[in-house]
Formats: C-alpha cells, structure tokens, sequence
C-alpha cells in the first residue's frame, strides 16, 4: 500500500465590534473552513462580550461552535488509517471574572463547558503512554468515543508583575471525559485538582530567580488482576485480567522547579544566561506501568503488582 494524500485548506473569518456602552464591548464572529482533501466545509459562528462593572473588574464571556477539521499529515497510518474523518465539532461557553483588589494583587476566576462530538478515533497505550514506537507496543487500543466534555474551574491569585517579589498561585478542578458506549471514562490526561505556583525575586533587568511547583491527582491507569489457571499438562499459568479503561488511578504527582537568568548587556543587545533544575527534590512520580509481577500460587486469583 502506497499513501500520497494531498489537498489544500482554505479558511475565512469575519467578525463585528461595537461598544455598546463605555464598559460594554461585544463582537460576533463567523467563521468558514473547507478542506479538498475531505471535501468538507462547515461554519462556526462565535460571540464575545467583555463587560467592565468597575475600574479594578472585568467579566468576559465566550460562546462559540468550532470546528477542528483532520490535518493532512494526521493521518495515523502507523495504525493502519488510510481515509480521513469529517471535523469534530466543540460547543463551548468560558467565562471570566477578574478583579484587582485592595493590594494590588490579581484575583481571576476561570470557567469553561467543552461539548465535542464527531469525534474522530485516536489510538492510545494503556499502560505506557510515553513510548518511542507507541504504535509497535502490546498496550496499543483504538479509543473511538460518541462524545466527550471538558469542564472545569480554574482560580489564580498573583502579584503585579513590576514588584521585584513577584508570585502566583493556582487552583483547577476539571474533569475531561469520553462517552465510549455509554459510560463515562476519563481521558488519559484528565487531572481533577491542581495546584501550581510560583514565587521568584527580580532584581532589576539583570538577576532573576523563581521557584516554581504543581501536585496534582494521580494519572488514570487501567487496572489489572491476575489468576493462576491449570493447563491441560497439568503445568499452572498465569491469565491477566484487564478492567475497565481508565478506571484507577495511579499515585498524586508532585514537583518542584527552580530557574535563575542573568543578563549580560552587550554593544548590540543582550546575552541570557539560565539554569535550570527540573524537579529538585528528585520526586518519583508515577507515569506508566513497566511491568506486572504476579504473585505464585496455587490456582486462583493472584495477587497483582
């Protein structure tokens, strides 16, 4: 088999903007995308409106229908695709509330609603998602979801930036699902809570120094069990049990980061010097699963780990 697609996109947007008062500003957009190689056009219309109550409050809104339409070189033919799907469709609402209070730090509220469908398959690896080959692993399924949603609250405190004690802290619950036959799965990146931050000193343009972290929930994993079973010959083996799709949960990630930059001026600009440690206190956070050992015994179910 020999694959040589090709096609071109073409995309057009519009869009309208009117003050409707001094601390309101709306604008309606349209947006029209075809792609040849699909033979695929569709429209995807969107409103925003920015509202000021107050001098230190802003309130922002977004709705919108979108359209993520298969790029040419998407074509997972490691997996053995050879034709293209239609676009996915996402309709989604985010709004936005951020204010600046006494202190001059920065509060923003973050909420956002994702319903996508036309979902086209994708292809993951159950248990170790970071592969050089991925597609040459036992793990590798065909992940084809009816739909899906993306929902989540995002809070962030920080500090006005020209301080030379400067710091941000963060807060996310989210969910991001699958509908696969009628159940709900989490999507192998989903996090529930989050947590990051961020507390540096500047000391003018020439020194700079940051501490930065996350902890967040344990990625999804599929379980597994194990029974030991009896062969014909009477010889024992071993029978591995897959669960449900992203139904466990592997151990909470932690990290913490440290930078620091110092700038040297030269006759024609500036040199960046950096250095950087990426997680310091050497913390092991689970990703994948290597391997499972199976616990002998006599026939039956096995302990797994």
């Amino acid at each position: 088999m020999s694959l040589a697609p090709h096609g071109t996109s073409f995309g057009v947007y519009a869009a309208y903007r009117r003050a409707l008062s001094p601390r309101l500003i709306t604008e309606a957009g349209l947006r029209w995308d075809r792609q040849t190689y699909t033979d695929d056009d569709h429209l995807s219309p969107r409103f925003n409106a920015v509202w000021r109550p107050g001098e230190c409050s802003e309130l922002r809104l977004a709705i919108g229908r979108f359209k993520q339409s298969q790029r040419i070189h998407e074509l997972n033919v490691q997996d053995g695709e050879t034709d293209f799907f239609p676009a996915e469709t996402s309709e989604q609402i985010e709004a936005s509330y951020e204010r600046i209070l006494a202190s001059g730090v920065r509060l923003r509220i973050d909420a956002y609603h994702r319903s996508l469908s036309q979902l086209r398959p994708r292809y993951e690896n159950l248990f170790e998602p970071i592969e050089l080959f991925p597609e040459t692993a036992l793990d590798r399924v065909r992940v084809a979801p009816d739909r899906a949603r993306l929902r989540g609250v995002e809070l962030l405190l920080r500090n006005p930036a020209e301080r030379p004690l400067f710091w941000w802290l963060g807060y996310t619950l989210a969910a991001a699902e699958d509908q696969v036959g009628g159940r709900w799965t989490p999507r192998a990146w989903d996090q529930t809570h989050t947590v990051k931050f961020l507390y540096g000193y500047r000391a003018g343009d020439r020194w700079s120094m940051a501490l930065s972290g996350v902890v967040h929930g344990g990625w999804p994993t599929t379980p597994v069990e194990g029974e030991i079973v009896m062969l014909p010959d009477g010889s024992l083996d071993t029978l591995l049990i897959i669960g449900p799709r992203n139904s466990d949960r592997l151990s909470g990630y932690r990290r913490l980061d440290v930078k620091a930059r110092r700038s040297f001026a030269l006759r024609r600009g500036k040199l960046w010097l950096t250095a950087e440690i990426a997680n310091l206190l050497d913390t092991k956070n689970d990703c994948c699963v290597d391997e499972f050992i199976f616990e002998d015994g006599p026939p039956g179910p096995t302990r797994v780990t």
